[in-house]
């Protein structure tokens, strides 16, 4: 399931807090729906993210995050 996904035309910088994660080399996946995702490391605490048009975030086994807040990237 997405926890985010830029639906928009332009890149987007997603902040995110991460509480729990078993695997921080895995804890975030990045890509397109029903395609490949890239694994993203992200450990214990604020990450900014980049997610570029039509891409989604997707959290990983046993993690938990909050998502901050979403800027454009411009």
């Amino acid at each position: 399931m997405a926890f985010y996904t830029n639906q928009t035309r332009h890149n987007a910088i997603v902040t995110i807090q991460v509480q729990t994660t078993n695997d921080p080399a895995k804890s975030i996946k990045k890509g397109e729906k029903d395609v490949s995702f890239a694994t993203i490391a992200a450990g214990v605490g604020y990450h900014d993210i980049l997610v570029e048009p039509g891409l989604e975030l997707s959290l990983g086994a046993n993690t938990t995050a909050t998502l901050v807040g979403v800027r454009g990237d411009s």
